[in-house]
């Protein structure tokens, strides 16, 4: 299997880590034995025997190994599927917000040099004194440790490590080679080797299906960016039609993520346009003044949702 499927933890809610199943084996037992009868979610000819053979060892009470716990990750994944779209289990899985927040700056990043500068401005660094191949490695080094760092279920031993990962660097040396070192450990955890630690940074993201390059010229520079360190950042994630658009507040930004099935995207293609991105950053904007009301804001946006839904429908 391949090492991106050992860390589809870090990528949606509702998997386990492999510390957590075996620290839970009987009730993962009983999950295995159930699903092993449940073809829908198989992932292969042989899930069925994997799963009563993982159910057997937890039962009694041994611990399964990285192999066996790559194969448990991907029926969960095809449980988490099913309880969206019990049909065809087409719809991705509802992702983290640690991740949707990594998604969203990697991927506006790759596009936006303002938005790579302006981040790592407020991280404490001066973008101007750094060539542009320089920033956008440190920018994929910054928001990887924010990721590492904010993941919530981390197994401890992993959870001790990301969390002695500077918070604050001016260094951008020593940034990249902490941040790459933690990644390796990571991966060595999931018994993975990443051939060079220079590499580190880039098979993290290439796993995540993240963008490693970036598009914007390696000739633009800006000599000052007077820019707030990014506060709204947008993703996109497939979702039951009746979904429009979510917010969520991590680490100080609101990430929204809008649902591109439902009928009012998917009819207009708005979200595509530069006025939806225009409009959107307004609209996150005014979320983050009101924080103290965001459930109120994420039910007006339910009803407007459901609106929109009844006036675009074919």
């Amino acid at each position: 299997m391949a090492s991106s499927d050992a860390l589809l933890w870090m990528k949606y809610e509702g998997l386990p880590t492999i510390s957590e199943v075996n620290e839970k084996g009987t009730f993962f037992a009983f999950k295995c034995k159930k699903y092993a009868y449940w073809s829908q979610v198989h992932t292969h000819k042989d899930s069925k025997e994997s799963l009563l053979q993982i159910s057997t060892l937890l039962s009694n009470g041994h611990v399964i190994d990285v192999d066996q716990y790559e194969c448990l990750l991907l029926i969960w994944e095809r449980v988490q599927r099913w309880k969206k779209d019990k049909e065809n289990l087409s719809l991705e899985p509802t992702k983290s917000k640690e991740f949707a927040r990594l998604e969203s700056l990697c991927k506006n990043g790759s596009e936006e040099y303002l938005l790579v500068a302006s981040k790592l401005q407020g991280d404490g660094f001066t973008p101007e004194e750094l060539d542009p191949i320089e920033i956008w490695q440190v920018f994929k080094a910054v928001i990887c440790r924010d990721f590492l760092i904010s993941t919530r279920n981390s197994p401890e031993n992993l959870k001790n490590r990301f969390e002695k990962l500077p918070d604050f660097s001016s260094d951008h040396t020593e940034t990249i080679n902490s941040v790459s070192e933690a990644i390796c450990d990571l991966y060595d955890y999931h018994e993975y080797e990443i051939e060079k630690k220079s590499l580190a940074v880039d098979t993290l993201l290439v796993d995540f299906d993240l963008p490693a390059e970036k598009s914007w010229k390696s000739s633009q520079k800006v000599s000052s960016v007077s820019l707030a360190q990014p506060k709204v950042l947008v993703s996109s994630e497939e979702a039951e039609a009746s979904v429009f658009v979510t917010l969520r507040q991590v680490r100080g930004d609101i990430v929204i993520t809008i649902n591109p099935l439902h009928p009012f995207f998917k009819l207009t293609n708005f979200h595509v346009s530069k006025d939806f991105k225009r409009f959107i950053n307004c609209f996150g904007l005014a979320a983050l003044d009101d924080l103290g009301n965001l459930e109120h804001i994420e039910e007006f946006l339910s009803s407007l949702g459901s609106r929109l839904r009844s006036g675009y429908r074919k």
